[in-house]
């Protein structure tokens, strides 16, 4: 008789999966949140220290030949453009350490898109330029936001 099981056995680890709350662990969400947010600044440093190791000087406002240049392009390499993508980088990081919920991880989610079109645009015109270090910087950011979206994402379903 030791191979019959009582019945309320069967189904006791259905009920407690139905029971469980959805979405992820307090603990769990905070580290996803901690990934995310030193990943949403670790673009913005890269960049930084690209222009840095090229030694390629910022134009001040715009460059001398600011007809010829697209006018996104002059937004891209504007030096207060780049100053306001660091200063965001590290808002949206902070929130993300702090506060990782649904609303802070859309905005990171969109935070993420928006720069993805900047770094996208950086990426052609410097590969045009023929300046490799830069393509490779821009392809690394890009990769960073993937996984950085790819984060904001968890979060926001959770």
């Amino acid at each position: 008789m030791s191979s019959i099981r009582p019945i309320y056995h069967v189904g006791v680890s259905s009920l407690t999966a139905e029971t469980r709350p959805p979405g992820l662990s307090p603990q769990r969400r905070k580290s996803i949140g901690t990934l995310a947010g030193l990943l949403v600044s670790a673009p913005a440093l890269l960049i930084v220290m690209g222009i840095a190791i090229e030694g390629h000087p910022l134009p001040i406002v715009f460059p001398a030949d600011a007809p010829t240049v697209a006018p996104l392009q002059l937004l891209v390499d504007s030096p207060f453009s780049l100053a306001a993508m660091v200063l965001a980088s590290l808002i949206m990081t902070s929130l993300l350490i702090a506060r990782p919920t649904r609303l802070v991880a859309i905005l990171g989610l969109v935070f993420c898109l928006f720069f993805a079109f900047f770094d996208v645009v950086e990426l052609l015109t410097k590969a045009q330029a023929g300046l490799i270090g830069f393509v490779v910087i821009a392809v690394a950011a890009l990769g960073i936001r993937a996984v950085t979206t790819v984060l904001c994402l968890r979060l926001a379903r959770a």
